[in-house]
Formats: structure tokens, sequence, C-alpha cells
């Protein structure tokens, strides 16, 4: 029990460092670079994670998949090193085609934003390694460390030197280096020659999951870019802020399911484990089902008080009209990326991933074209929500994931009598707090706490069993 226990006791934790760090970092950013500013920042940092994902996230992805339950770990390695090369020069080679026709600010702004991308591509696979190995405390320990001395670091820059975002970024990307120089450095010293059959079938998986990973950013990012371009850094500078709080908070929070379950998951399925497979997979639903809905509820009633505690006066009366909107994108697309693409994950079905990812970029590309110029910054998110319902409802169809989710009518009753109890007690709320910032912490900490204990005495979701390390049930059959 204590391995079940471990991991979610160390992920939990690191992920609630991060979580802080996370908002520290927007309610000081914000402030101290502007709307405008914020903006510049959000634009040249979509392009480090576009960098990121496109030559190193897929790899990620690729280990996540094959080290759980693999026989001689170290083959895989071989290969991923290979890959990697490949990646790294192939990201610098277009960088360099990209950046060489500007002047010499834009062009040492665009080696910057290479160095970072691929920093942090390196960073997310020296991870992704670690926490498939079970290396639960050197995992927890990078991610805190980086996510402090990040915001530390950068602080003091901003303040004492220079408010300079290229700056900002390069900061951010040498402490990403050295905090996974020493990892990496085992994979490119591994000792041995690459499988030709394990590089095939990492390429063979990972290749259109390279695009499918690169649709999903085109998904993130084509919003930004034409918020950018259409109404301003300003405009974007609100926006970004307001996506950046709830992807560091709702979605952390289903990434931590993720990270403990779906390793464990992996290796039930390779052992043939089906049926137990589609049970953990169905309890793990039940779980992001429950984190998804107190979300957007929570969100919803509480957006203006969530928006005066984290946001500068001259963003956050628009902010909270975008939070509801953007924690229910993302809650739909964790609820696709976690829950509903699990069967093709299983089954290692990534051209279907593919396939789906390329229609769900063109219904948010036109709806794009469609929503901004017609309803602003918000039309960003409409657009993200529109595309997810329609790539989760082919995924919930086509993964077969239908044919394992039990249907649990007392849960969803649960969920929708929590939902009753949040607007319940945010009226609550508002009858005996009052208007200022402490009275706005006071409010949303009254609701998450009333929530939370509901939850835990109606164990909806088996919420208990979560908190008590009942997953490892799943280890159990390994």
């Amino acid at each position: 029990m204590t391995k079940a226990v471990s991991p979610m006791v160390f992920y939990a934790a690191s992920r609630a460092t991060n979580g802080i760090m996370a908002l520290l970092t927007v309610i000081f950013f914000t402030r101290l670079l502007g709307r405008e500013g914020y903006g510049q920042y959000a634009l040249l940092m979509s392009f480090v994670g576009f960098i990121s994902a496109l030559g190193f996230q897929w790899i990620a992805l690729s280990l996540g998949r094959f080290v759980p339950g693999a026989k001689n770990v170290t083959e895989i390695i071989l290969s991923t090193r290979l890959l990697l090369w490949f990646s790294v020069l192939a990201i610098t080679l277009l960088m360099l085609v990209v950046v060489a026709a500007f002047d010499a600010y834009s062009f040492l702004l665009g080696a910057i934003v290479l160095f970072a991308g691929i920093s942090m591509g390196l960073f997310s696979i020296a991870l992704q390694l670690e926490n498939s190995k079970e290396n639960f405390k050197r995992y927890a320990l990078l991610t805190v460390l980086r996510t402090i001395l990040t915001l530390l670091l950068s602080l003091f820059f901003l303040i004492y030197f220079s408010q300079d975002v290229g700056v900002l970024i390069f900061v951010m990307a040498g402490v990403a280096t050295f905090l996974s120089a020493g990892l990496v450095k085992e994979i490119f010293l591994v000792k041995g020659k690459a499988s030709k059959e394990t590089s095939k079938d990492l390429m063979k998986y990972g290749l259109p999951l390279a695009i499918s990973v690169l649709c999903i950013l085109l998904i993130d990012y084509t919003d930004k870019w034409l918020i950018a371009y259409w109404l301003g850094l300003g405009d974007l500078g609100t926006y970004a802020a307001a996506y950046d709080i709830t992807q560091q908070t709702v979605g952390a929070t289903f990434n931590l399911f993720s990270l403990v379950l779906f390793p464990q998951i992996v290796r039930v399925f390779a052992k043939g484990n089906i049926e137990e497979a589609k049970e953990a997979g169905s309890e793990m639903f039940s779980m992001f089902l429950l984190a998804s809905v107190f979300s957007i509820c929570f969100t919803w009633v509480m957006a203006d008080e969530i928006s005066q505690i984290l946001f500068p006066k001259d963003m956050s009366e628009v902010a909270s009209s975008y939070l509801p909107w953007i924690v229910l994108a993302i809650s739909i697309s964790s609820l696709k990326t976690y829950c509903f693409d699990l069967g093709f994950k299983l089954e290692r079905r990534s051209h279907s991933l593919l396939l789906i990812a390329l229609l769900m970029v063109a219904v948010n590309t036109g709806a794009n074209f469609y929503f901004i110029p017609r309803y602003g910054a918000i039309g960003g998110a409409f657009s993200t929500i529109l595309a997810m319902i329609f790539g989760a409802t082919l995924s919930y169809f086509f993964s077969g994931l239908q044919h394992f989710l039990v249907k649990n009518y007392s849960r969803d009753l649960k969920i929708i009598s929590l939902c009753l109890l949040v607007v319940i007690s945010a009226y609550i709320a508002d009858r005996f707090f009052g208007e200022s910032g402490i009275s706005a912490i006071l409010k949303i900490g009254f609701v998450f706490f009333v929530s939370a204990l509901y939850s835990i005495i109606l164990n909806i979701s088996n919420i208990r069993g979560m908190l008590s390390g009942a997953e490892g049930r799943i280890n159990e059959k390994i």
C-alpha cells in the first residue's frame, strides 16, 4: 500500500507547490510587465512551447507509453537518444532559417526562444523518464525546484536589472537546463547501440503523435496569435493571463491524476489484464468527471472574487468574464486527452489520434476566424470549446471508451448536488462577507471548504479511496 500512497503524496505536494508558484508568477508578472508586456511574454512563450512540443513532447509521450512494463529500459533510452539528436538538429536548422531574415535584435530573440524551447523540451523528457521509472521523489523535487528558482530569479532580474521579456525567458531556460543537465547527460552517455526495431516502434508510435501534439498546440496557440494580430498585445495579455491561471490550476489537477494512474493502467494492460485495465480507466474517468464539473461550477460562481485577487485592476473585470469559458475549454480538453483518448493510447493507435487532431484544428481555425472578430478575445475560448467537444465526441465513440465506462447514476446525482451546493454556499458567502480583497479570499475559502467536505462525506467518485491510496488496487494486479 505504501507504493500506492507515495506517488499521490509526492505528486500532490509538487503540484500544490507548482500551482502556488504559478499563481504568484501571474500575479507578479502582470503587475511588473503590464498588459502589453504580459502579452508579449505570452506570445514568445507560445513559440517556446511550440518548439518544445514539436521537437520533444512527442518523445516524452512515447517514453510514457513504452517504458512502463518494458523489459529493457536501456534499449528504449538508446533509441530515445537517437531521436533526440534528430530533433535538436531539425529544430535548430528550422529556427535558423526563420530568424535569418530579421535584424540583429530579432535574431538574438529568436536564438533565446530556440534555446528555451530545446531546454524545456529536454527537461520534459527527463521528467517523463523519471516518472515512468517510478522515481517519484526525484520527479517531485525537480518540478518544485524549477518553479521556485524560476520565479525567484525572474523577479530578481525584473526588479533590479531589466524588464525585457527576452531576458526573462533566458532565465527560465537557464533554470530548466541547470536542473535537467544531469538526467539528460545520463541519456546521452548510456553505452550501447540503439535497436533498429525499438527505434522503429518509437517512430511509428511517436511521429503521428508528434503531428497530433502539433495540432493540439495549434488549437492552444492559434487564438493567441490571432488575438495579438487583430486586437493587440494588451488584449492578449489579459486573455493569456486568465488562460495561464486556469492551465496551472485546473489543468494541473487533471495532470496529477494522469501522472499517478496512467503508468499503472499501462502496466496492467501490458500484462494482458484487459478487464482490470478497463475498470481502472473507468475509475479514473469518475475522478476526472468530478474534478471537471466542480471546476466549471466553482469558477462560474466565483470568477469575480478570483479575478479580484489574482489580477491588477486594469485586468480583473475583463479577466473575470474570460475565466469561466476558459475553464470549460480546458476541462473538456483534459477529459478528451486523459480519458477519452485512453483506448487509442493503450492500443498504440496514434494514427487515429492524428486524424481526430487534424479535424479539430480545422474546426478550431474556422471558429477562430468567425468568433474572434465578432466577440473579441473571448472568441478564442469559444473556438477551443467547440473544437474540444467535437474531438472528445469522436474519441469517445472510436476509442472504444463507451464499452467499459460503467454507468453510475448515483455518482452523477451526487455531482449535480455538489454543483447546487457550490451555488448555495457562494450565495451565503456573498451575504456574510464584504467586497474587499480579504473578503474575496474568505469567500473562496468558504465555498471550497464546504464543497470538499461534502464530497468527502458523500465519497463522490470514490474520493476517499483516492485520498487514502485506494489506487493501490491497480498495483496489486501488476
